[in-house]
């Protein structure tokens, strides 16, 4: 029997394949090829933390944290190490997907795989040939002890003890991975950091918690880049504003394999799927499937011919911080910062290579009739496409650079807009954290009042204009705000006049920084068109 491609898919926080609208992982799991006899391939799929493995939640609250603070985490990671130990033979290929924290489960898993190696399948099999599970279960435990204690040495003693060696696939049992594609890694907490200064000692403690608990702990996890990733791509979202959201970008340098990290338009999901319309991320899942299919791995071609006509950048753009994602602070990415290492500010980058943006987001620039003017553009940068050959597959694994803007011309105006830009998104920060303070203090406000009732709320009577709005809104919110409405509205009126008057001050200044951040960017796109000209002009006879 040939050998055969393992895709391991791991999808992204609340994910759930088959249940709602998909992201980009489930849709390759399914687009993978099993059945029409092209090629020996196996497939599994792993749903989001924050998901229950049943079709009904037997616990909402505990799905509800898990999905928060990432306690399902570890799961994520031995289930991809459960069923790679139990199918893989020397020379199979393997495969990895992954969106968000599930792009972050992948990378951990092939940095465990790269500490620990894989258990030979010696130490777990019967005399019969049969897989003894509970042996098998108590290895990969002992595995992952092994590799939460950071310690170089005991990880090798591991590896030379149990893990599969082979000269040409795992060598020093050091297993290849052939290809790892991940859609926008994020490694951060789910949970708002910062939503309150009220609540940092609550997050500081989760942060605690997650680095040393040794049922959530985090910290030694490696989810970088190491040499027996074999090929490495990254599709990366422009336009999120969320700051607890900000991806983790590979640090490329030292890597001595292919890798391409390339920012696409749109927020998170806008990349890696789950919204209801799909055009966005629908050119991110064609890409990635595409740099696979270079690379060995099969799909079904009507599926992916589906996935081509649905590509649309110009489909909706959404806004990830829209309803109660608001609360998340706000935080817009800039590219170059981004790129850079957070400790040393070195440029993470192979070779110094400029940051490449895909086509499709620079055609959305231009396109006057869309209005897009993304934020965080750095003053270079690549534009990159590729056409995907059937006939000579390793031809479409690289990216080509197709244009390189550069602004350093238009310096001066590009600086002062830069400027600019961070101000307002500054001023954003502040009126966050104005508005979340509010939000908190109204909370506690609420809660004390439910707990303590005054009296001034006990023995009214209600009635009048006054009490209509407070039955109207203490119809539309919860139980726990009933007595705080009655007093800000019924009792001391003047207390609601001040809210609305501050809720009013704060929409009417986010409004006019929003605008204002707009044009900016607005100037910045224009700035880069007259780039554009420029350069055209310069490069004729």
């Amino acid at each position: 029997m040939s050998n055969k491609n393992i895709v391991l898919c791991s999808d992204g926080t609340g994910n759930k394949g088959g249940y709602g609208s998909d992201s980009n992982v489930y849709k390759t799991y399914k687009a993978v090829d099993v059945t029409s006899g092209k090629a020996h391939q196996f497939t599994f799929y792993d749903q989001g933390v924050g998901t229950d493995k049943s079709d009904t939640s037997k616990n909402k609250y505990w799905t509800a944290m898990s999905g928060a603070f990432g306690f399902g985490f570890q799961k994520n990671v031995l289930h991809l190490y459960h069923f790679l130990a139990r199918c893989y033979v020397p020379g199979d290929n393997i495969f990895l997907f992954g969106f968000s924290r599930g792009a972050a489960t992948v990378r951990a898993f092939a940095g465990f795989l790269n500490a620990c190696g894989l258990i030979d399948p010696k130490h777990f099999l019967k005399t019969d040939g049969s897989i003894d599970s509970a042996v098998l279960s108590g290895l990969v435990k002992q595995a992952m002890t092994c590799y939460g204690t950071g310690n170089p040495n005991q990880h090798q003693q591991f590896k030379k003890q149990f893990a599969f060696q082979d000269p040409n696939h795992a060598p020093d049992g050091n297993l290849k991975i052939h290809f790892v594609g991940v859609w926008d890694t994020v490694s951060a907490l789910g949970f708002p950091k910062d939503f309150s200064v009220l609540l940092q000692g609550f997050g500081r403690s989760m942060d605690w918690l997650t680095d040393h608990s040794p049922w959530w702990k985090h910290s030694f996890y490696d989810y970088k880049l190491n040499n027996a990733i074999q090929n490495a791509y990254h599709a990366i979202a422009i336009d999120d504003d969320r700051e607890t959201f900000h991806p983790l970008v590979w640090d490329e340098r030292g890597y001595d394999h292919y890798v391409e990290q390339v920012w696409f338009a749109g927020v998170h999901s806008n990349v890696g799927g789950g919204y209801p319309r799909t055009g966005m991320s629908d050119v991110a899942l064609v890409w990635m499937l595409e740099k696979a299919m270079a690379h060995g791995l099969v799909i079904y071609d009507d599926v992916l011919a589906s996935y081509r006509d649905g590509a649309n950048i110009y489909d909706k753009l959404y806004d990830s911080r829209d309803g109660l994602a608001m609360y998340y602070r706000y935080g817009p990415r800039n590219l170059a910062e981004l790129s850079k290492d957070s400790k040393t500010g070195k440029w993470l980058l192979k070779n110094d290579a400029d940051i490449a943006i895909h086509r499709s987001a620079f055609r959305k620039i231009l396109e006057v009739s869309e209005a897009y003017a993304p934020d965080g553009l750095p003053p270079k940068f690549n534009v990159v496409d590729h056409v995907f050959d059937a006939n000579n597959p390793p031809a479409a694994a690289a990216s080509k650079v197709v244009l390189t803007v550069d602004t350093s011309a238009k310096s001066a105006a590009w600086q002062q807009l830069s400027a600019e830009a961070d101000a307002v998104i500054n001023a954003r920060k502040h009126l966050y954290v104005w508005f979340s303070e509010l939000t908190m203090a109204i909370i506690l406000a609420s809660w004390f009042m439910w707990v303590y009732p005054p009296d001034s709320v006990t023995n009214l009577t209600s009635g009048g204009f006054s009490g209509s709005i407070s039955d109207l809104l203490r119809y539309l919110t919860p139980v726990f705000f009933e007595n705080f409405i009655r007093y800000v509205v019924e009792v001391h009126g003047w207390i609601s006049l001040l809210m609305l008057g501050t809720l009013a001050a704060l929409y009417y200044r986010r409004n006019s920084l929003l605008n204002k951040l707009d044009q900016t960017c607005q100037d910045m796109a224009t700035l880069i068109k007259l780039v554009l000209t420029a350069q055209k002009n310069s490069a004729q006879p």
